[in-house]
């Protein structure tokens, strides 16, 4: 009986060990993706209409001037 109440004892400390929370674990700290590179296309997102009648001179101009320059 002595035996049997030693192995008793010990599988429920076994129990209680196990049954106890694990500490938590910190968070792995991640790094944020780089941004997305833009895929190339034809037209600029502000490409501007020269032949607009109500543009302004300076923008018309620039806008000129940057054309030019590509040709």
């Amino acid at each position: 009986m002595r035996e049997i109440g030693k192995l008793e004892d010990k599988l429920m400390k076994q129990a209680e060990a196990s049954s106890k929370p694990a500490a938590p674990q910190p968070a792995a700290k991640t790094l944020p993706k780089p941004p997305a590179k833009a895929i190339g296309g034809t037209a600029s997102p502000g490409s501007v209409d020269l032949n607009d009648e109500n543009l302004d001179m300076s923008v018309f101009k620039r806008e000129f001037k940057k054309r030019l320059a590509k040709n």
